[in-house]
């Protein structure tokens, strides 16, 4: 993952001291974190990030889940609009 990325409230925690942050599959990302606001603080700057090599991130194609809990009202959101929730892929 990229340095601006690299912050210590990304991620899960995973083993004891290391952070996890993402898990990438060919052409997909499964983007991790343990609050919804750092879940989209990261979002947007993967968005960011991306659209300086040209690529967008496909609202369409793009899902969030949680695991413990259903989203707050304030939803995850790219530049398309907002991100549907689902309760499993």
């Amino acid at each position: 993952m990229c340095r601006t990325m690299d912050k210590p409230e990304y991620g899960i925690v995973w083993q004891k001291q290391n952070r996890l942050t993402d898990l990438d599959f060919a052409d997909d990302i499964a983007i991790l974190a343990e609050e919804e606001s750092i879940c989209q603080e990261i979002t947007t700057k993967l968005e960011e990030q991306s659209a300086q090599v040209g690529l967008i991130i496909n609202r369409e194609k793009t899902k969030v889940m949680g695991i413990t809990q259903r989203p707050s009202s304030q939803p995850i959101a790219v530049a398309q609009g907002n991100i549907e929730y689902v309760d499993r892929f």
